[in-house]
């Protein structure tokens, strides 16, 4: 859930734009304030990434409370669950990565999301948004009917290519 909350505060942080902590709060079942001091941390991340020249720190929900093995507690791996996230915040992650036109890790990076997540989302995304006639079944039924409409085209073009061959020497 805090990778959630990140990942949106990290996409209003990369619009530019000030979240609602509200409706953030309540969408991922937490109060304001925690919210505002998610954003407030992932700030004090912005401005030390900007006093010093270091590689990009992403900004993951280890980064305000320091969730990790040292404080005692696990990151995924073999064994823990991945993560859930939301259907919209998916749907974000895609629209964000449509939008900038890098890479995968640089904007999973940047929502602390696994970079291979970011890529089986924006993969459904683009299959879902693909038309209905792409269904496989579909299309090779319609390559089937379209030979058969094409042997049938060749042999009528046979017949009238014989026909007007046969009345051009009629006329000589």
């Amino acid at each position: 859930m805090e990778r959630n909350v990140m990942g949106e505060l990290n996409m209003h942080r990369a619009a530019g734009t000030k979240p609602n902590f509200s409706d953030i709060a309540r969408r991922h079942g937490l109060d304001r304030h925690t919210v505002a001091r998610y954003w407030a941390a992932g700030e004090e991340v912005e401005d030390r990434r900007s006093e010093s020249e270091s590689p990009p720190f992403p900004l993951t929900h280890r980064v305000p409370f320091g969730h990790d093995a040292v404080n005692g507690e696990r990151g995924h791996g073999m064994g823990h669950p991945s993560p859930e996230y939301s259907a919209e915040f998916k749907q974000q992650a895609v629209r964000l990565y449509n939008e900038r036109g890098t890479t995968y890790a640089e904007v999973a990076r940047e929502l602390g999301v696994d970079p291979g997540s970011l890529s089986d989302w924006v993969k459904r995304a683009d299959a879902a948004q693909a038309p209905a006639g792409d269904n496989p079944f579909q299309m090779a039924e319609d390559l089937r009917r379209l030979r058969r409409e094409n042997e049938r085209l060749k042999r009528e073009n046979e017949i009238l290519l014989k026909a007007s061959a046969f009345f051009a020497s009629r006329r000589l």
